[in-house]
């Protein structure tokens, strides 16, 4: 009967030290792919940020030519004004 205690005894020592071993290296791979995973997810974050910078500038780069591009109209406007009211002066001038 101790006998028989023993082995059963010893039987679960082995089956929990097994389980043990086996759960360590488990773990082990969990942080493995944890890391990978969150290497993955960096790289994904900053080909993000990339490519959102570039329309960004893409964009900003628009907008100052759009900007540059009204700036020059409304000069050309002024301009024509200009020469309207002077047209208008000279023509009162003469009455």
């Amino acid at each position: 009967m101790r006998n028989n205690l023993s082995v059963v005894i010893i039987t679960i020592i082995i089956l929990l030290m097994s389980a043990g071993i086996y759960l360590s290296i488990d773990s082990y791979g969990l942080k493995r792919r944890i890391a990978e995973k969150e290497r993955e997810f960096i790289a994904r974050i900053s080909e993000e940020r990339d490519i959102l910078k570039k329309s960004l500038q893409e964009r900003y780069g628009a907008s100052m030519a759009s900007y540059e591009e009204m700036y020059k109209m409304m000069e050309a406007q002024k301009k024509k004004v200009r020469e309207i009211e002077d047209k208008l002066r000279k023509t009162d001038g003469n009455s």
